[in-house]
This record gives structure tokens, sequence and C-alpha cells, in this order.
């Protein structure tokens, strides 16, 4: 089996976004919302972790 295959007989995906990704991409949030959603669709579940909680907040607040 090679990776997409795996990737797309997974029940559980886990996806990690870094902190300058979120900050620095506006459109990235609604587009993982809509992917997440889709996946969800599929009756699959979804993790995602991230450490941009705090970047997002000052990003949003006008500090960065």
């Amino acid at each position: 089996m090679n990776g997409r295959n795996e990737l797309s007989q997974a029940r559980r995906i886990v996806v990690k976004i870094g902190s300058r990704m979120l900050a620095s991409d506006p459109e990235m949030i609604p587009r993982l919302a809509t992917e997440v959603a889709q996946l969800r669709a599929e009756k699959r579940s979804v993790v995602v972790v991230t450490s941009g909680a705090i970047a997002i907040g000052c990003h949003r607040l006008g500090y960065g």
C-alpha cells in the first residue's frame, strides 16, 4: 500500500498546523473548516493540532 492509498482508507486523520500558517493566511481557517467538514461527512474522525491560538488572537487584536 502506498501513502495516498493508506490515507484514503484512514478512519482518523490528524492535521498539524503551525502558528505562522494560521496567522499569515486569512483563508486558512475557512479552508481547513471546509476540508474537515468533508472528512466528517465521510464518517472520518479528524484531530486538528495547532500551536496557533496565541498567534491568531494577537493577529485579530491587531498585534501582528
